[in-house]
């Protein structure tokens, strides 16, 4: 016997029904087993550009006080340059008048001796020689000379100057230079922290613009965890890396969040953060560096220990340093490690999900420099 169409149709609407029932059920299953996260970072070392701006108005502003400091020193050594130099000046010109004015005394003196002797000379007359030679007769006979020449005759050539004073046709003496001002007008310069690329520096992190976490992988899915709590310090020259590094940072591993609430708190547990709140990678040298001192950059293998949930392994570390437009230290870097060689055991839920042993860990580090290093 044949249905009728109406009760088939209403057969066809109850499946319906029926499905969308068993899928409804099923969404709400699965939505408690998996969590949708939605970031708009290109990256897991991605920074809020904020902060870079405000770390860059913070560093002008550091420059412009320091800009202050030295122009106001710079002005007083200007001052006292330019009193210096006057008061050079005026005692070189004394010194110049006053052997102008001897010279003149000795010419006067000259002058005087040499006006006497013309007077003398004037006083002698020509006269006639009987004998037909010529010479110069002298107005008293009794002093006249058997060949007829006065005895007082003087020849100008015969002349002998005065012993104490100069001789007109000696070489002028030399006055001595003045002395150089040791600066030109105007010849200071203002520092303003200018980057030192080849000196040994003293570098902080800046923690909020910094990040270090790691990639894991799971037989569910793979997730990443990450942190901005870090701080640290590091002396270097990095145009000089065989000079050494030294230097630690450190992170505050109750920090570390992976965006899922059960997880996070599991893996603090794991990590023991009551026991060892701080993860922390000491730095002792960069092998194998190649530097750029062009480019003010620096690659090669960070060699140090790294400490985690209080076991400690020495690692090497392949990282590279940049210095940016605003003179900061980029440092990033990643790092293949074992859990178990820090003694955790990767996680395991009922034998289904189960956490890889080995993590890469990253980092996207900043720095500034706070001046030159104590220890040279």
């Amino acid at each position: 016997m044949a249905l009728p169409a109406k009760f088939l149709q209403w057969i066809g609407v109850a499946a319906i029904v029926g499905l969308c029932a068993a899928a409804v059920a099923g969404l709400t299953i699965v939505k408690q087993r998996i969590q949708v996260t939605i970031s708009d970072e290109a990256s897991p070392d991605a920074v809020d550009p904020v902060g870079l701006l405000r770390d860059d108005v913070s560093t002008l502003r550091s420059d412009f006080d320091r800009f202050g400091q030295n122009l106001g020193r710079e002005l007083d050594r200007l001052a006292t340059h330019l009193d210096e130099s006057a008061t050079g000046n005026q005692r070189v010109v004394s010194e110049r008048l006053d052997r102008i004015e001897q010279r003149l005394l000795r010419l006067v003196e000259r002058h005087a001796e040499l006006a006497g002797r013309l007077d003398g000379i004037s006083s002698l007359r020509v006269a006639p020689v009987t004998d037909g030679s010529s010479g110069l007769a002298v107005s008293d006979p009794a002093h006249a000379r058997p060949d007829g020449s006065g005895a007082d005759a003087v020849s100008p050539s015969a002349v002998s100057p005065n012993p104490e004073s100069p001789n007109p046709e000696s070489p002028r003496p030399v006055s001595p230079a003045a002395e150089k001002p040791k600066r030109g007008f105007l010849g200071f310069s203002l520092s303003t922290g200018g980057f030192q690329f080849d000196e040994r520096q003293r570098f902080e992190l800046i923690g909020k613009l910094s990040r270090v976490g790691f990639d894991s992988k799971s037989t569910l899915h793979d997730f990443t965890g990450a942190t901005s709590a870090i701080r640290g310090h590091f002396e270097a020259a990095l145009g000089k890396p065989e000079g050494g590094y030294r230097g630690t940072i450190t992170v505050e591993s109750a920090k570390l969040v992976t965006g899922v609430d059960g997880r996070d708190a599991e893996m603090r547990t794991l990590l023991r953060v009551e026991q060892h709140p701080q993860i922390t990678f000491a730095v002792e040298a960069i092998d194998d560096a190649t530097v750029d001192a062009e480019a003010m950059t620096v690659s090669g293998v960070a060699r140090g220990t790294l400490s985690i949930a209080g076991k400690t392994q020495a690692v090497r570390w392949p990282v590279r340093i940049a210095v940016d437009s605003s003179r900061r230290l980029e440092i990033s870097g990643e790092l293949l490690i074992k859990l178990s060689d820090f003694g955790i055991k990767a996680p395991n839920q009922l034998g289904v999900i189960t956490v890889e042993d080995e993590i890469k860990m990253w980092v996207a580090l900043r720095a500034r420099a706070t001046g030159l290093a104590r220890s040279q």
